[in-house]
């Protein structure tokens, strides 16, 4: 399980990729998770691509996104098929994500 801070709140967003489309879902912390604000300068962030078949980091990716989370950047989980990106908002939800 991740550990995230307050007000963490978490957003799926279609993105344009090589094979089409992707899905990335977008974490921050007391901002809305989108696109631009992700990229605004000063934003540390985090991009975490994964397998098909993968719904969330593994360990090292957990600790990578905390780290991140923790002094205010934000993350984005790619994923290739939208319900491996459905089922990681759920585990966010569960940890406390809006």
């Amino acid at each position: 399980m991740i550990a995230l801070p307050p007000d963490t709140r978490c957003a799926v967003h279609s993105i344009p990729a090589a094979i089409g489309r992707a899905w990335a879902v977008m974490v921050a912390v007391g901002i809305d998770p989108t696109p631009d604000a992700i990229g605004a300068p000063g934003t540390v962030a985090a991009v975490l691509s994964h397998d098909r078949g993968m719904a969330f980091p593994d360990a090292k990716g957990i600790a990578y996104a905390e780290a991140v989370l923790a002094e205010g950047g934000c993350c984005t989980f790619c994923f290739v098929d939208l319900a491996d990106a459905m089922e990681c908002v759920a585990q966010l939800r569960k940890a406390g994500a809006k």
